[in-house]
C-alpha cells in the first residue's frame, strides 16, 4: 500500500486525549482554534514546581487506518519551553506497545 496524500489526523474533543503526569502537576488540556490559520490544535497548559523531576504526558489514539506505507510524522509545535528545562520530548508508540 502507497498512501496518495497525508493522512490528516485531527482532533476536535479535548476528551479524546489523556495526560500521565506526576502528582504535583497541575494542567489543563484544550483544543482551541489557535493552529495557524485558525486551525484546531492541541494546547496543554502546565506548572510544575521547580527543582526535581517532573513530567506531564499527553496522548491521544490514532483512529484506525493502514499506516504500513507512511513512513514520516510531522507536527507544528509552537511554544516555549521554559528554562531550565530546555527541551522537549516527544515519544511516539506502535499500536502494540513498542
Amino acid at each position: 500500500y502507497k498512501p496518495t496524500k497525508p493522512l490528516a489526523v485531527t482532533f476536535t474533543d479535548p476528551k479524546q486525549w489523556s495526560t500521565g503526569q506526576d502528582a504535583a502537576v497541575k494542567s489543563e488540556l484544550t483544543t482551541p482554534q489557535a493552529g495557524p490559520n485558525g486551525q484546531l490544535c492541541m494546547q496543554l497548559d502546565l506548572t510544575f514546581p521547580a527543582g526535581k523531576h517532573m513530567y506531564c504526558l499527553p496522548a491521544v489514539a490514532l483512529p484506525r487506518a493502514e499506516m504500513d506505507g507512511y513512513r514520516a510524522l510531522q507536527f507544528k509545535l509552537k511554544g516555549k519551553v521554559p528554562a531550565p528545562i530546555g527541551t522537549l520530548l516527544v515519544s511516539v508508540f506502535e499500536a502494540d506497545g513498542s
